[in-house]
């Protein structure tokens, strides 16, 4: 049998849906602008919405060709929808299609199957194309639409229908209104969205049955169709657009403009073009699911010798076993022909479809998706960011579970044994490990106990991966192009992970696999020498240029867009599109210093651009061909790829001189060699176990002079004030602090943790100040018998390092100097009083952790102090300032 199902990945070929709107179409014309496309949300994945549809006349299973209503995977569907009911043109209660392999119980059976998945609804869908094929039921919907008590007939029996058996919506499939050659006429185009009115208030207003169902309606991607439907006033009425991104071509365009040519029932280009009648007409895209189909269409080519996308059929493809009808083949049906046929399918990246010719001579052609195509029409909803409602599949049945090698390695098939077990037969030892997925290691001194094992028929060349990240300090993270296939404490070495991270094992991405490492779009700018300035740490590499930067506000969390332009490298070997490999969503991405405020974003989309413009000052520099790029990307990191394990990050902050090759840039013991493009990733920049190594780097560091910011700061600040009613006079006393301070003032710092888990697990920092020198003077004035402690009063900070680092999203870092001051009295006054300090000292420093250093306190060691006082009329008892 065959069923719609959207999303997912089990043993049933399907099709698939993606909530999209349709627009109001208007008379045709010329020299139109391209629409403005939907703008990325922030979360979301068109596969959190996921509807199955599911085909009653296959529910025997007859010849092994169907599914039973019990074997519908339902646990992994969001919705199920039955297809398809009739409705009876003589009174329009619902029943059964005419077909004599619909069981009489398949109502039941399918609404039961909430018992599996209590959180998925079921739905009815009435009609499809052989309803509306020349016949009984051709004129049926026409009929409802034109008469309104006709129409408030079916509801009231659709909703006793519905109640009967439990299901919670109904979508209604008219193929096609207003089209003369399905039986349609002009009068359906304003009929239809009136006939859903009276559905909609019904449904969902108020009804005997205190009931609220579900509406929607099925619509073409074909503009020869889809100019009949209002899709303005439709969208009013229900929830959601089912959109068929399948059956743009078959054995219809025959007789239709398009002409007996062979092109493939699904593609890319045309599904996007499709979307663009959507958003010329301001259509939500949050009531449109995307259709994918497990079936696929096949022809009879006029010649063999003509195989390819354009080339003319005279009739369709022979019947398949199951499907049993000409022109079309089931996702299995064409799986055994490749085979047994040992046949070799293309795949057509731009339309994102793959095809093959099979048969005598071959002499039939046909078009099909599997994963991989799949994924790319995925991607084209998610384009849209979860604008999109969700996916729908069309026609599913049972396929094997092995590919034969044909689908693509995904890691869901791999998995880890228990302690001193072997791979099940037909699988394959990748490598040997400690712990299992839950992180539980095996007793003993063996830490390879475990094994990591995956199919046999598929799996990469273990021989091509490695473990990264360690031996002790881990921070494992493989490389552009690779894959993070499994963490483990130990991994190839004696020595266990101290610090909470984990080793990895790395390997080559395959087609259809994801690659984990953070890919960098910065691009060097002129002048930027870390050496020589404040900086937090930069990236080089990429063939990027980034541009049209938004300046967004430090509050602005939403989704941002930016342009890039492919400027580097040649037109076969460049690392622009490295972002692709294995999707964008959820990568960590660092923008170059000019684009904008922002340091670190996560990747929403990255896509080529439908507007190639690019500034006047990037043109005179490329005025060869160029690719230009749409970058959507926010702040969420939270929302990180989940195929890509942890996301180690390291941050370098200082402002002296010198700290980026003496501490960031240092050699250490990585036996993988320095180049242009990976010289300053996380692992081969300084790191060391030792507190002991990172004093030395520090102090080697300082001793070299030309240290930090000159700073100079006043300041002024009251600590106490009061008054007091006595019986012949009022007592009155201030105090008060004033001064200034010179200082010279640096930092390095070295930040290293995770950004999923978000921690540092390790920081490293020094602050030092040389020359320090302040004048403090504290006074008070009384007018009366006076003791008084002003306690700890905070004078102000002060920005002593000059400056702030800010990773939106991550961490803000801001050094600064605090100052506090307190005064004691005890005296019988009527005076002015003032006393002055001064304190200088050549250096000092503050080491973190403690560990690396003792930090000073107290005024102690070599400082130079000076004190004075004066007292303007005589009094007694002392004053004591504190600072």
């Amino acid at each position: 049998m065959q069923m719609k199902v959207a999303g997912g990945t089990f043993d049933a070929a399907y099709a698939i849906e993606a909530t999209v709107h349709a627009p109001e179409l208007e008379r045709c014309q010329s020299n139109c602008k391209d629409p403005d496309k939907p703008s990325p949300g922030v979360k979301g994945d068109v596969r959190n919405k996921v509807i199955g549809y599911y085909e009653s006349w296959r529910a025997n299973n007859a010849n092994g060709c169907g599914m039973t209503p019990e074997e519908v995977p339902v646990e992994y569907l969001d919705q199920v929808n039955l297809a398809f009911l009739y409705i009876d043109p003589k009174d329009y209660h619902i029943i059964a299609m005419d077909d004599e392999n619909v069981a009489p119980d398949i109502y039941a059976r399918v609404a039961n199957l909430k018992s599996r998945n209590p959180d998925a609804k079921i739905w009815v869908s009435i009609g499809g194309w052989t309803f509306n094929d020349p016949g009984t039921y051709q004129s049926v919907f026409s009929k409802l639409a034109k008469d309104k008590e006709a129409a408030r007939k079916f509801t009231d029996n659709l909703m006793e229908f519905l109640d009967k058996y439990g299901f919670d919506g109904v979508d209604l499939d008219w193929e096609y209104p207003g089209a003369d050659d399905r039986g349609g006429s002009k009068e359906d185009v304003e009929n239809f969205p009136q006939m859903l009115s009276i559905l909609k208030g019904s449904l969902q207003g108020g009804n005997h049955y205190s009931k609220k169902w579900g509406l929607s309606i099925t619509v073409p991607t074909s503009y020869w169709y889809l100019r009949w439907f209002d899709i303005s006033a439709l969208e009013k009425e229900i929830d959601v657009f089912n959109l068929m991104a399948y059956d743009l071509h078959g054995r219809w365009d025959r007789d239709d403009p398009t002409g007996p040519y062979v092109y493939a029932h699904t593609n890319l280009t045309e599904i996007d073009e499709a979307l663009d009648l959507f958003w010329r007409n301001n259509i939500n895209p949050s009531k449109i699911n995307l259709g994918l189909a497990f079936y696929n269409r096949t022809y009879t080519l006029s010649t063999p010798l003509c195989a390819t996308a354009g080339c003319e059929w005279k009739d369709p493809g022979p019947k398949g076993k199951c499907t049993d009808t000409a022109g079309i083949l089931s996702y299995k049906e064409i799986q055994d022909i490749v085979s047994e046929c040992k046949l070799h399918p293309a795949y057509d990246e731009e339309a994102g479809v793959y095809y093959v010719t099979y048969g005598k001579g071959g002499a039939n052609w046909v078009s099909f998706d599997d994963a991989i195509s799949f994924k790319a029409k995925i991607d084209l909803a998610n384009r849209y960011y979860h604008a999109l409602r969700g996916v729908t599949g069309k026609d599913v049945e049972p396929i094997p579970t092995a590919y034969d090698g044909f689908g693509a390695f995904t890691l869901d098939e791999c998995y880890i044994t228990g302690c001193d077990k072997s791979c099940l037969t037909g699988d394959i030892t990748m490598t040997k490990l400690n712990e299992d997925a839950s992180g539980r290691g095996c007793d003993g001194k063996d830490h390879n106990a475990r094994s990591f094992c995956c199919p046999a028929r598929n799996a990469p060349d273990s021989s091509t991966c490695y473990w990264t990240g360690g031996p002790i300090n881990c921070h494992g993270q493989c490389a552009a192009g690779e894959v993070s296939m499994v963490l483990d404490d130990y991994g190839d070495s004696g020595k266990r992970c101290t610090n909470g991270g984990k080793k990895v094992w790395c390997c080559p991405a395959t087609n259809g696999q994801k690659a984990i490492q953070d890919y960098e779009t910065s691009h060097d700018v002129a002048g930027t020498d870390p050496d020589k300035m404040a900086f937090t740490w930069i990236r080089d590499g990429s063939h990027l240029e980034v541009f049209d930067c938004p300046d967004t506000h430090p509050d602005d969390f939403s989704v941002q867009r930016a342009k890039a332009v492919c400027v580097g490298g040649t037109d076969e070997d460049n690392n622009c599109e490295d972002i692709l490999l294995g999707g964008v969503e959820g990568t960590v991405v660092r923008l170059p210093a000019h684009c904008g405020p922002d340091v670190y974003v996560r990747a929403v989309s990255f896509q080529r651009s439908s507007n190639s413009t690019m500034p006047h000052r990037l043109q005179k520099r490329h005025p060869t061909a160029y690719k230009v790029y749409d970058f959507h990307y926010d702040y969420d990191f939270h929302q990180l790829r989940r195929d890509g394990g942890e996301v180690y990050f390291r941050a370098d902050l200082s402002n002296h001189p010198g700290y980026w090759k003496e501490v960031v840039a240092a050699a250490h013991d990585s036996a993988v060699k320095r180049t242009a493009d990976n010289w300053r990733q996380l692992d081969r920049r300084f790191w060391s176990e030792s507190n002991e190594d990172w004093l030395k780097r520090f102090n080697s560091l300082l001793v070299q002079g030309n240290t930090g910011l000159k700073k100079h700061y006043e300041f002024q600040q009251c600590l106490f004030e009061a008054t007091g009613v006595c019986q012949n006079a009022d007592g009155r006393a201030t105090a008060y602090v004033y001064g200034e301070f010179n200082t010279t003032m640096d930092l390095g710092m070295t930040l290293i943790g995770t950004l999923r888990n978000f921690q540092f697990s390790e920081a490293y920092s020094y602050f030092n100040q040389e020359s320090f020198s302040i004048r403090m003077g504290a006074g008070f004035q009384a007018g009366a018998r006076m003791y008084f402690d002003s306690g700890w009063v905070p004078i102000g900070s002060f920005d002593g390092f000059g400056m702030n680092s800010y990773i939106k999203g991550i961490f803000t870092v801001n050094p600064y100097f605090k100052m506090d001051a307190r005064l004691e009295a005890d005296a019988y006054v009527s005076a002015q009083a003032t006393g002055e300090i001064s304190i200088s000292h050549d250096r000092f420093r503050y080491y973190l952790p403690v560990g690396l250093g003792n930090n000073p306190t107290s005024v102690t060691g070599d400082w130079n102090r000076h004190e004075s006082a004066h007292l303007s009329q005589t009094g007694t008892g002392p004053g004591t300032p504190e600072q």
